[in-house]
């Protein structure tokens, strides 16, 4: 009789202890066989566990009415934020979950919710104002800009939501508001833009599209001016590369080059223990390259580094 309740329990998903007891588990075979996901929540230990089966799971053990917030949100959007080591929940009741895996947030008016791959969360410009007294300016628009690369009617949305905010990171949401840019395909092309921004250059167009004499686009390039023939582009393949794909890239940059431009490609260092000297070669370009510089700022150095 024992065997036949056990058999009843689906241990591919995440089930709670007491399930588990009610099945006829013993607290042996539950340790033996199967892994903890969260305290007093298990699955069976041949089954993978991912970023959104923990939020799943917190949700499941959490209070009815409970949603997803901050940084958890952002995850279940799809935007690119710093990883947390927690699942953010949320409520609007005082009701609340002791579990030290769980970071609990309460709310104190219904924020806008949606659902997204079945789970419900803050939306994506309600999770913006939510982040902004727990990330940098700079996370906040690498944050905003990973979601208007899809969807570019969020630009309104976030400046008028932070618009309307008088809480915590209130200040921050608005200024990162300003900064955020649709288009924009990775998180690094965002903060290599942020850092011509902040040191008062003027601001590049972003993806811009390099047409031949027949209109048609034969090349996009990550930052420029593009009537003055100078881009600025992130390279994230500085580790070794394929040898086909080094050629194309040689290539590249030679045919572009033949049109006129000037082309200066930036790496991970450049932005951070080098970004000093990346302004300064910023700099040079944009003055050779016959631009207004702008006046020169050090608003970057609060930010990048």
């Amino acid at each position: 009789m024992q065997d036949t309740r056990h058999r009843t329990l689906d241990t591919a998903t995440p089930f709670s202890r007491a399930a588990a007891i009610k099945a006829g588990m013993t607290d042996d075979q539950l340790h033996r066989d199967h892994q903890q996901l969260l305290h007093g929540w298990w699955l069976a230990r041949d089954v993978e566990v991912t970023p959104e089966l923990l939020r799943r799971t917190a949700l499941e053990a959490s209070p009815s009415g409970s949603f997803l917030s901050h940084h958890s949100a952002a995850a279940q959007l799809g935007a690119v934020v710093p990883p947390a080591g927690e699942v953010h929940v949320a409520t609007t009741t005082t009701a609340r979950l002791d579990i030290s895996t769980i970071h609990w947030h309460r709310f104190k008016r219904s924020p806008e919710l949606t659902r997204v791959r079945g789970l419900l969360c803050t939306t994506p410009s309600e999770t913006f104002i939510d982040l902004g007294w727990l990330l940098t300016v700079v996370d906040l628009v690498v944050f905003a800009d990973s979601l208007a690369r899809h969807e570019p009617d969020l630009l309104p949305r976030f400046r008028a939501r932070a618009q309307r905010s008088i809480g915590r990171g209130a200040v921050r949401a608005r200024a990162a508001a300003e900064l955020v840019r649709s288009d924009v395909e990775s998180p690094y092309e965002t903060r290599l833009r942020l850092l011509v921004v902040l040191a008062g250059l003027p601001e590049p167009e972003v993806n811009h599209e390099v047409r031949d004499c027949d209109g048609r686009v034969i090349y996009r390039l990550d930052l420029a001016y593009g009537e003055h023939l100078l881009a600025f582009e992130y390279d994230g393949r500085h580790h070794i590369r394929r040898e086909e794909q080094w050629e194309h890239d040689l290539r590249r940059r030679e045919r572009l080059e033949a049109m006129g431009w000037r082309i200066l490609v930036f790496v991970s260092a450049d932005l951070h223990a080098g970004a000093g000297r990346t302004v300064e070669r910023m700099r040079a370009a944009v003055v050779a390259a016959g631009l207004d510089p702008g006046r020169p700022s050090a608003a970057w150095r609060r930010h990048i580094g």
